[in-house]
């Protein structure tokens, strides 16, 4: 009796399965890889506009930047809008410059802080402003330190000029 060249039933499903889950697992990566890259642009935009506050801060005279950005001095917090490439608000990003004279300095220096907290597509908060409101509220100060925090900051002292 001649035997027939080919696979049987049971070889064909056992290499069907090493394939489904050879293509599962492929697209899962790629579905991964999707959710990092949309991860990676809104840090990407995060820290342009936080990066652009702090040019505009940088142009201001010293005693505009104190009379505007602190508070007779001491800290304040200034809310400000994340826009897109259009100008328009994005309504999931919400930034706040921190500002105060630092004391006993011989000439003027000032710690500011440009920090942006927002909200990715699967509703994940980053940074401690939970509400996006760019205020500093009840619960929101994780650590203590009186001020929002956020991986998207950057901080700065600026001199009297």
């Amino acid at each position: 009796m001649k035997r027939a060249l080919g696979f049987t039933l049971v070889e064909v499903m056992i290499s069907t399965a090493i394939l489904v889950v050879a293509l599962v697992s492929t697209l899962e990566m790629f579905v991964y890889s999707l959710a990092m890259a949309g991860g990676d642009r809104d840090l990407a935009i995060t820290q342009s506009q936080a990066a652009q506050q702090m040019e505009q801060l940088y142009s201001l005279e010293y005693d505009i930047l104190r009379s505007t950005y602190t508070n007779a001095g001491a800290l304040k917090e200034t809310p400000f809008d994340i826009r897109d490439i259009n100008g328009k608000v994005i309504s999931r990003m919400k930034g706040s410059i921190y500002a105060e004279e630092l004391s006993g300095a011989a000439y003027g220096l000032m710690r500011v802080k440009a920090v942006v907290g927002y909200r990715q597509n699967n509703n994940r908060i980053i940074g401690e402003d939970t509400n996006l409101n760019g205020r500093l509220d009840v619960g929101e100060d994780k650590n203590g330190n009186g001020e929002l925090d956020s991986p998207c900051e950057i901080e700065t002292v600026i001199a009297y000029k």
